[in-house]
């Protein structure tokens, strides 16, 4: 079942593209967000909702102010 966040159109797309501009591998992703690689796999691939709160620690993966 793919759910890729309703609120959010576009979401798991947009991770999974702003993951590789850092050049980092899903377990690196994870270990800087605080969260387990097969959760970012899960949210890449629309199987689990990406938590908004993690935005602000996206953001600042990739060098963008909260």
């Amino acid at each position: 079942m793919r759910y890729c966040n309703e609120e959010v159109p576009g979401i798991c797309d947009a991770l999974r593209t702003l993951r590789k501009s850092t050049n980092m591998s899903q377990s690196e992703w994870a270990r800087n967000l605080g969260i387990s690689q097969g959760n970012v796999w899960k949210y890449e691939n629309g199987d689990l909702d990406f938590p908004l709160r993690l935005l602000g620690q996206v953001a600042k993966l990739v060098g963008q102010p909260e």
